[in-house]
């Protein structure tokens, strides 16, 4: 999510056109990435279309991007 508050379990994911998408599974907030992070599950038509998808935060509508997990790349050598 942009800015520094994270979406926290349960929250719903909607669409630019305000359709429930889906909703968060977790969230916190990341002291390696110093932002927030959040799973959750979204409509598989909306996993390659990550542009105009928001999640609700205290009444508001916060915008989110969709980024491939690990958050953070693996940096160890087998």
């Amino acid at each position: 999510p942009e800015g520094r508050a994270p979406i926290r379990q349960g929250a719903d994911i909607f669409d630019a056109k305000n359709n429930k998408i889906g909703y968060i599974s977790s969230g916190s907030f990341s002291p390696t990435l110093e932002k927030p992070i959040s799973m959750g599950y979204i409509a598989p038509e909306f996993r390659l279309n990550g542009k105009d998808i928001f999640a609700e935060l205290r009444g508001k509508m916060v915008p989110l991007q969709l980024t491939r997990l690990p958050f953070v790349a693996h940096r160890y050598v087998r």
